[in-house]
């Protein structure tokens, strides 16, 4: 019996729900450009060669995983090695909410460095989790 006098059924087979967030669909980004009628604007700090505020570059990193995710085939090595056609598509999928009007040399290889981190990640948590399954098809 539990302090309050009623009992308690320990014997659920459900374990309890964990607190875990809903899949990607960049509705925050597109929600701000909604609101504001205009597209987000990601400076470039010089000094730290990245963008200016942490929740710029928080934004934009959890964007660019989720046009990875979802547009990115993963037969590509890397994204080096990817065709430039499949890049035009992410560049254009990641720019209808961002305005990189402004872009430099250092901006472009900053995008390119989290384009690149963003699909080395994807490709490394699928691997990863097909890594449990014997066979593939088990895994769908």
């Amino acid at each position: 019996m539990s302090p309050s006098g009623s009992i308690i059924d320990v014997s659920s087979p459900q374990p309890a729900k964990k607190n875990i967030q809903g899949p990607c669909r960049q509705l925050k980004t597109a929600k701000v450009t909604k609101v504001t009628n205009n597209c987000i604007t990601i400076g470039y700090n010089e000094r730290y060669r990245a963008a200016p505020t942490a929740e710029q570059h928080s934004a934009l990193v959890h964007d660019i995983g989720h046009v990875m995710r979802t547009f990115c085939p993963v037969r590509w090595k890397s994204w080096k090695a990817m065709a430039e056609e499949v890049k035009n598509m992410v560049h254009n999928h990641l720019w209808t909410n961002y305005n990189f009007d402004n872009t430099n040399e250092d901006m472009l290889a900053y995008l390119n460095r989290l384009f690149f981190k963003r699909y080395k990640q994807w490709k490394s948590d699928l691997h990863q989790y097909f890594e449990i399954f014997d066979d593939p098809h088990v895994a769908f």
